[in-house]
């Protein structure tokens, strides 16, 4: 008669399977590879459609490698060890229960004398032996034997021990599911600021697509600031942003950040990502006809009003080098686009370090560019973990575990004294790393020594 199907108990097998349990990790290990050999879509700055051709482009986009870690794939992956993991955790735990309520006093002498801690000892005076087991190695209770020629003392240490690898395993359990729970509820996202700038939402890019998120409050860079090393190179040693959390008009906090020291507000976690700069224009401008001198500054792109007036300048290209010619360098320059209010003139270009050149200069308006500097921003992550609380509990359980299993051991130790012969047996047994189990042994020995 053939035995009939059981789905639950087919379904329980192959997900506490070796096979499964080898197959599923090889499968993270090789994905958590290709996160590091491919280029992540927060990791880099620039597009990453340039750094692949474009069928390769198209093949790591089809299976989401440039969002690896937050594919729809790696998730499954996640889970599916997770259910392995559990089912494995919960299959153990019978046969952990069931070895801590063994009673393992009375396990047969023949048994115990395969232990790699076992002495003998000639015993002259049983009865001077059991009062020193009775005073001087307290712990020891005495087994009542069958054979009422031998006396059998019992110790246990540690029996809790047994459980320590289940503590491990649910540790790494709050760790999985706090990151799969953050994986599917939680995002990452960024925002620019420059000095002085405010904004109230972030920018998410999934799938080639930007989303814009409210952050729920006004974010606000009140400065940002660069430490430089004092080499000849001036590299940066470390950038800060001094942030502030404005909400109903009202300031909720003010905290410096920098790399490795985030902000932390509500669910979002707030990181230094990282900084850039733009040009910022200095120009001085003069009407001719009421002799007028003004300063004004600008960005590129940024229309910047003269003074009263009804005219506007807009810097619209920068060259860092600009070349009269093919052959002529002529160091920085700006085109800009001048607007007098009545009329629009063609863009022209501004030399900085040959201020009477200029490509096409208007009659009415005498400009020059005085300097050019750095504007600076700042660029910040934002995240939001909703997992990592058990991920974080999660971590301090697989710790303790570790530490329980290093330190915190089942250890046995029995005194047997045979009347008949007038030997003492002596063992000790551990479950794993006897660090301090032949010290109390050689204890015991030098106790019951010539008795």
């Amino acid at each position: 008669m053939n035995k009939s199907f059981d789905p639950i108990k087919h379904f329980w097998n192959f997900f506490k399977s070796v096979r499964f349990t080898v197959s599923i990790l090889t499968l993270l290990i090789f994905s958590c590879i290709l996160g590091t050999l491919i280029a992540q879509k927060p990791q880099v700055n620039i597009p990453i459609e340039e750094l692949y051709s474009p069928l390769l482009f198209r093949i790591l986009d089809f299976f989401s490698l440039f969002d690896l870690y937050h594919s729809w794939w790696f998730t499954l992956l996640l889970g599916l060890f997770l259910i392995n993991l559990f089912v494995c955790v919960t299959d153990k735990i019978p046969q952990y229960i069931k070895q801590f309520k063994t009673d393992l006093s009375r396990t047969g002498l023949e048994t115990l004398k395969t232990a790699t801690h076992y002495k003998e000892l000639t015993t002259l005076n049983i009865a001077k032996l059991k009062t020193i087991i009775k005073t001087k190695l307290k712990g020891f209770n005495h087994v009542p034997e069958k054979d009422s020629s031998c006396e059998r003392f019992y110790l246990a240490k540690g029996r809790l021990s047994i459980f320590n690898p289940l503590v491990v395993h649910i540790g790494i359990l709050l760790i999985m599911l706090g990151a799969i729970w953050g994986s599917i509820f939680g995002y990452e996202g960024q925002v620019t600021l420059r000095n002085n700038q405010t904004t109230s939402t972030f920018n998410i890019v999934t799938n080639n697509n930007t989303m814009i998120l409210p952050l729920g409050f006004a974010l606000k860079c009140n400065e940002f600031k660069i430490e430089y090393y004092t080499d000849k190179n001036k590299n940066p040693k470390q950038y800060y942003s001094d942030l502030e959390i404005i909400k109903n008009k009202k300031s909720i906090k003010k905290e410096t950040i920098y790399v490795n020291k985030p902000l932390f507000y509500n669910d979002l976690n707030i990181y230094q990502s990282s900084y850039g700069s733009d040009p910022l224009f200095s120009f001085k401008v003069v009407n001719k006809t009421t002799k007028k001198e003004y300063h004004i500054t600008a960005a590129l792109n940024e229309k910047q009003e003269i003074g009263e007036t009804k005219a506007t300048l807009i810097p619209i290209r920068y060259s860092d080098d600009f070349k009269m010619g093919m052959h002529v360098s002529l160091g920085p320059a700006v085109l800009v686009h001048l607007n007098t209010g009545t009329s629009m003139t063609a863009p022209f270009w501004l030399l900085q370090q040959y201020p009477y050149i200029k490509t096409q200069p208007h009659a009415a308006w005498d400009i020059d560019l005085v300097e050019i500097k750095d504007n600076f921003y700042t660029v910040l992550l934002i995240t939001k973990s909703p997992g990592i609380w058990l991920i974080w509990l999660g971590a301090i359980i697989l710790i303790l575990g570790l530490f329980l299993i290093c330190f915190y051991k089942y250890e046995r130790f029995y005194i047997i004294i045979d009347k008949s012969t007038a030997v003492t047996h002596i063992i000790a047994k551990a479950s794993r790393l006897p660090i301090n189990l032949e010290n109390y042994f050689n204890k015991i020995i030098l106790l019951c020594k010539d008795v």
